[in-house]
This record gives C-alpha cells, sequence and structure tokens, in this order.
C-alpha cells in the first residue's frame, strides 16, 4: 500500500534511530537560516550606520561649541534629530 508512516519506517529512511527530514524540511532549515544570517547582516549595517550619524552629530556640536561656545538648545535638539538620510 501507499502509506506515508511505511516510507518512514523503512529502514532508508532513517538515520540513527530518527526519521530523516523531508527534503522541503531541509529547504526550509535553509532557508530560515539563510534569513537569519541575512537579517543579521542588515542589523550590524544599520546599527554600524546609526554609529556614525551620532558620531558625526557629535563632532558638529563639538565643533559649534568650541567655535562659538554654548550651543543654543534648539540648534543642539536639531542637530541630534537629524538621520542618515537627512545627511545626503
Amino acid at each position: 500500500m501507499n502509506n506515508p508512516k511505511s516510507k518512514i519506517q523503512n529502514p532508508k529512511f532513517i538515520k540513527r534511530g530518527k526519521p530523516m527530514p523531508s527534503l522541503a524540511q531541509k529547504w526550509l532549515e535553509q532557508g530560515m537560516q539563510q534569513g537569519l544570517q541575512q537579517g543579521m547582516q542588515q542589523g550590524l549595517q544599520q546599527g554600524m550606520q546609526q554609529g556614525m550619524v551620532r558620531e558625526a552629530q557629535e563632532m558638529v556640536l563639538e565643533a559649534i561649541e568650541a567655535k562659538f561656545g554654548v550651543v543654543p538648545r534648539i540648534l543642539k535638539e536639531k542637530i541630534v534629530s537629524l538621520s542618515d538620510r537627512d545627511l545626503d
């Protein structure tokens, strides 16, 4: 008969006492692993980019303070609120 359970119990579909994963399960696991790696890479890149923006903001504030003394609060808020997109 064509019983799917009989295939799982067949010795050629069993490895170390556990049923072997199907091809679809292998593809799913591979896709999940690739997605995880891409997500981690993107997160790392975004974190580095945000750090560079924050460092640039601090450098601008320090330069203004060195040149003019006190940085007005409204100017400081504006500089700190700038994002990477604003700096392009």
